[in-house]
């Protein structure tokens, strides 16, 4: 049961430049050092001024071509020297029109998940492979977050929703693997070792390194073969709250959901969060900034990009 929703604030946010985007609306925030300033420009789309088919932006992924594709709630759409085109499941074989997660694979397809179906799409040869609950072996048809590794697999993040009488019943969390065209399921639990299930999201690194969180504060690594928590939470009945069981020395943890996470070349993991700010996790130290603390615009942190220096 899809539904647009009517208040969701839609961000990018870069460790240089920061863009906040909420339903259409664009405020730019530029946090450069003291001594580099710089000049920024910015241009705003949405459906009344380009060919974007939806104002509400739940994904961006760079091609190698140049391109720029954009996941929304009403169709997919690639931005390409000027022109737009638009697929949705009108014109195209795409699944679903609300685009949750893009990942684009070695061989330059494009892993397409939405609210009701995963999709492969190969723009040289502009076919569409869809793969659902009922034809392959995606455990759940609503697809929360794609990570591609080198070696040509995928990774899925799934949920599949259990519905009855027309309403929503039973939601469960599923993690799989999508390799030579086969799939191998991964549980969230005796295998990742996560004891709260929301929300998941992926992130492959260059080196084949695939990092996973959820919302509620998880986070593990998969390296070598193998799956490693680094956050969990339980969640305590007798207060109602999610209480920290394990992190890394020196992290102090954040309670606030955890959003998205960035690795970078110096070995600093940036995290983002809904509600706690953004915090920056290095050699055993976990700083965390906040309005009150910093530039930061916002404590919701819904994304995080490396850029290059200005």
């Amino acid at each position: 049961m899809y539904r647009e929703p009517k208040n969701r604030q839609v961000a990018l946010r870069l460790l240089v430049l920061i863009i906040l985007i909420c339903l259409g609306d664009a405020s730019v925030v530029a946090a450069p050092g003291p001594a580099s300033p710089f000049t920024l420009q910015v241009k705003v789309f949405n459906r009344q001024n380009s060919g974007l088919p939806g104002t509400l932006v739940e994904v961006i992924l760079p091609d190698k071509e140049g391109g720029l594709w954009v996941g929304t709630w009403m169709g997919l759409a690639r931005f390409h020297q000027g022109q737009w085109r638009v697929f949705t499941k009108e014109n195209s074989g795409l699944p679903h029109d609300g685009v949750k997660a893009l990942a684009l694979n070695q061989d330059g397809s494009l892993w397409v998940g939405t609210y009701y179906g995963l999709a492969r799409y190969s723009p040289a040869q502009d076919k569409w492979e869809v793969f659902t609950k009922a034809n392959s072996g995606l455990p759940g048809n609503d697809v929360d977050s794609l990570a591609a590794t080198p070696d040509g697999a995928l990774w899925v993040a799934a949920t599949d929703n259990i519905i009855k009488n027309g309403a929503l019943e039973r939601q469960y969390s599923h993690l799989s693997l999508f390799h030579h065209g086969k799939w191998q399921d991964f549980h969230l639990h005796k295998d990742v070792g996560f004891s709260i299930f929301a929300d998941q999201h992926l992130h492959a690194m260059p080196d084949g390194t695939v990092w996973l969180w959820n919302s509620q504060g998880c986070l593990a690594r998969f390296r070598e073969g193998r799956w490693q928590t680094l956050v969990n939470f339980e969640y305590n009945p007798a207060t109602g709250v999610n209480k920290r069981v394990k992190a890394p020395e020196g992290f102090v943890g954040l309670t606030q959901r955890l959003r998205c996470l960035l690795l970078m070349p110096d070995g600093a993991l940036w995290l983002g969060t809904e509600g706690g700010g953004l915090a920056r996790f290095h050699q055993g130290r976990l700083q965390v900034f906040t309005p009150e603390n910093s530039g930061l615009p916002s404590k919701n942190v819904l994304h995080l990009t490396e850029v290059p220096h200005f």
